[in-house]
């Protein structure tokens, strides 16, 4: 006659690996081990048996990690004794992900993004409001953005331009609308011109046209520090965004008077007052802000912008009676419409100021032109 063994005492937790289990738990669901002596007598099935460590670590990490791993699988299964077994040391790593999951492994991830065709085919946009530099030997400045439209000047290896609005691809070519710097001695080459300019749409081909690094001052700052710039540097940098500059205000010495009128007035007309170092810091008041016009010598705090939104109201016309009555044909094609709405963005706006100190600049030496 047979006996059976005695039931011990059950346990809440496994005595092996201490995780929870019911009263009545023959096997810790975690790890296997028997839970009580006479298990084998309470079940049909026989105990599962015991797994290493390393195995359990495996279940628990999912099935995604043994399939996304081979190697790693038949390290941990298998028999490293037997040929073609596998040593755990020279398996892959592979990030084991929870059951069930559909989404790559960080490693495929990571071999993913370094395949060639995750690299990218098109070269990066110049953005607007940018300044580019151009890059080949020679660049034609056309009329249109098209290979067949007139070219109106070819722009020299280095010459900057500033990029109006957003490009448009064509075939391999991508077309950029530009105003060149008008930074060359002698004002040769397209000066005051507005036109097209073209470079390879891929990333594999070496640009004729790429975005430039400008060091912009951070506000507030001094009409010193701002004179760094020209006036579309400014614009680039700062745009719509307030900023303060402090300067002392002077006179610029009376020119000879010129055909050319402007709309509207306060945005367009050239005032006598400006800062020293930075001319084009001229008294331009926005007509809401109910500014007085500052005095010779006075040291001024202004807050103002560029971009302001009249800009795409300026217009530009000869005056015939300056000729007396009829506009030489020299003059008559010399106002470039785009270009005035240009310069008109690259106005500082006055919208406050602050007289803060005097500075006495003695007598003022320009006076206006005799008749």
């Amino acid at each position: 006659m047979s006996y059976r063994d005695r039931p011990e005492p059950m346990s809440t937790e496994c005595r092996a690996c201490g995780a929870p289990l019911a009263p009545d738990a023959g096997y810790c669901p975690q790890c296997g081990a028997v839970q009580r002596a006479d298990a084998r007598a309470y079940t049909a099935q026989p105990a599962p048996k015991r797994r290493p460590w390393i195995a359990v670590a495996v279940v628990v990490g999912g099935l995604a990690a043994v399939l996304g791993g081979g190697l790693l699988g038949l390290a941990v299964m298998g028999n490293p004794n037997e040929v073609g077994g596998a040593s755990p040391t020279a398996s892959p790593s592979v990030s084991a992900q929870p059951s069930g999951s559909s989404e790559p492994s960080a490693a495929a991830s990571a071999s993913q993004a370094a395949s060639p065709s995750s690299a990218p085919t098109t070269a990066a946009i110049i953005p607007n409001r940018a300044i580019a530099e151009v890059t080949t030997d020679g660049l034609n400045l056309r009329s249109a953005a098209s290979e067949d439209s007139e070219t109106l000047v070819t722009l020299e290896p280095g010459r900057r331009a500033f990029i109006i609005g957003e490009p448009t691809d064509a075939g391999d070519l991508r077309w950029y609308r530009v105003a060149p710097f008008d930074d060359v001695e002698g004002c040769e080459g397209g000066c005051g011109l507005i036109g097209f300019v073209a470079t390879p749409i891929a990333a594999s081909e070496d640009p004729w046209l790429t975005e430039a690094e400008t060091t912009c001052p951070s506000s507030p700052m001094t009409a010193e520090q701002i004179a760094v710039l020209t006036a579309l540097e400014a614009l680039h940098c700062y745009g719509r965004t307030e900023i303060e500059v402090t300067g002392v205000v002077d006179l610029p010495i009376h020119g000879p008077l010129n055909p050319y009128r402007y709309s509207p007035g306060w945005l367009t007309q050239e005032h006598l007052e400006y800062l020293q170092h930075a001319w084009w810091i001229s008294y331009r008041p926005h007509p809401d802000a109910g500014l007085e016009t500052p005095e010779r010598g006075d040291v001024v705090r202004i807050t103002g912008h560029f971009e302001d939104p009249a800009a795409t109201d300026c217009r530009g016309t000869v005056d015939a009676d300056f000729f007396g009555g009829e506009i030489p044909a020299e003059f008559e094609s010399t106002l470039n419409p785009a270009r005035i709405i240009l310069d008109c963005r690259a106005a500082f706006v006055w919208t406050e100021y602050e007289v803060i100190g005097f500075e006495d600049l003695g007598e003022c030496c320009g006076f206006p032109p005799e008749e």
